[in-house]
């Protein structure tokens, strides 16, 4: 049981040195493929985009935070990395930052910034600096970082055995590829794909869109529906309204036509879920298919329509996504094969629980290392 710690108010700028990129890549100019991270705005994937293969003078220095302006990201980057536009580096001062103090200051710093709303607060460095956090102290009341660090190492361990319990209760422990799962995803798996016109196989669906002032940045009992926005990741959910105030579907996609790095993303949508502004539901005319189908379509889809479209060229429907062409398995009577794509997203799911478990059951033995030295 960690014990209360005495707490004081810090100004951001006081605990890191906060700066600008060494230099700023432009998403539409790079090619992606390369050896080191490129962290944007996003949402997702620790805010890394891709990698690429740039001058190594501009990368910045692992072991810090990315900071997006404009979206209020924050993420932990243990590897040196390029960005973007409109991201900010914190830099600790005075102590080195890790993974597990990461994992403490992360919530904090987002805690901060509760108020923000996306799009409309842009945070210069002189307003970072600015900002207050809450943290523990030591008795001469400088941060108290191995606190910090205990703090994180004991939820990161309560968490490990919570996922364990969860995986074993669920089935997803056991995620033993068959011989067909195999097959499927094998590279010399070889199968019939056709093109097909977007427009010819989808439907765009008619909305009542949520308000602005009837949603909420958190989901509550009240508030409990998602509602999708321009927004880069989290399948595009930004907010959360009540039921019956706005049009919802469920097992649909969702397309964003508008957004600064979101434009044409593409989301499969398993509950149901509403539209706010800047994005649009489309759902199979002819077929009732399952989520992991439309998991694969969604994929499919943006691949297609996401390196095309931007905030100058909106990825709207009319004559414009309705008229591309996708690829997809096809069976022998040349329609798209359904069964194929849920089972092949099905066996791609087992690979992915199965890198969890691994990572699960290393992070579990490296917790028992550790308190096993404590305790000798």
């Amino acid at each position: 049981m960690i014990s209360y710690h005495e707490e004081s108010a810090f100004l951001l700028g006081d605990i890191f040195d906060i700066h600008k990129p060494k230099k700023k890549f432009n998403a539409n100019e790079v090619k992606f493929g390369g050896l080191y991270p490129y962290v944007a705005r996003g949402s997702s994937n620790n805010g890394i985009r891709g990698y690429i293969t740039e001058d190594t003078r501009y990368l910045n220095p692992a072991n810090t935070l990315s900071f997006g302006q404009d979206t209020a990201t924050v993420y932990y980057q243990d590897k040196a990395y390029f960005t973007g536009d409109k991201i900010k580096i914190l830099e600790l001062r005075n102590h080195t930052l890790d993974e597990t103090l990461a994992l403490y200051l992360i919530p904090i710093i987002r805690k901060a910034f509760t108020g923000f709303v996306w799009g409309q607060n842009s945070f210069n460095e002189s307003i970072l600096n600015k900002m207050q956090i809450v943290l523990p102290t030591t008795p001469n009341g400088h941060p108290d970082w191995e606190y910090m660090r205990e703090c994180a190492f004991k939820l990161k361990e309560e968490h490990m055995h919570k996922l364990d319990a969860y995986l074993k209760e669920t089935g997803l422990d056991d995620c033993k590829l068959t011989e067909k799962d195999e097959q499927l995803i094998s590279p010399e798996k070889t199968t019939e794909w056709a093109k097909f016109r977007i427009g010819d196989l989808f439907e765009k669906l008619p909305v009542k869109k949520a308000k602005t002032n009837d949603i909420r940045s958190y989901r509550n009992n009240e508030f409990c529906l998602p509602v999708v926005y321009a927004k880069y990741g989290d399948n595009g959910i930004m907010y959360w309204g009540r039921k019956d105030e706005f049009t919802t579907y469920s097992n649909v996609i969702s397309i964003v036509y508008n957004g600064v790095i979101s434009a044409g993303k593409v989301y499969a949508q398993e509950e149901e879920t509403g539209i706010l502004a800047e994005s649009y539901f489309i759902r199979l005319k002819d077929y009732q298919v399952p989520f992991r189908v439309n998991q694969f379509l969604s994929i499919v889809i943006e691949k297609v329509i996401y390196s095309k479209y931007s905030r100058e060229n909106l990825a709207t429907w009319k004559n414009r996504v309705e008229n591309e062409m996708i690829s997809l398995p096809i069976t022998s009577a040349n329609v798209p094969d359904w069964d194929y794509m849920e089972q092949y997203i099905r066996a791609i799911e087992k690979t992915v629980v199965a890198d969890v478990i691994k990572w699960k059951d290393k992070q579990i033995n490296l917790t028992k290392e550790v308190v096993n030295r404590e305790v000798s």
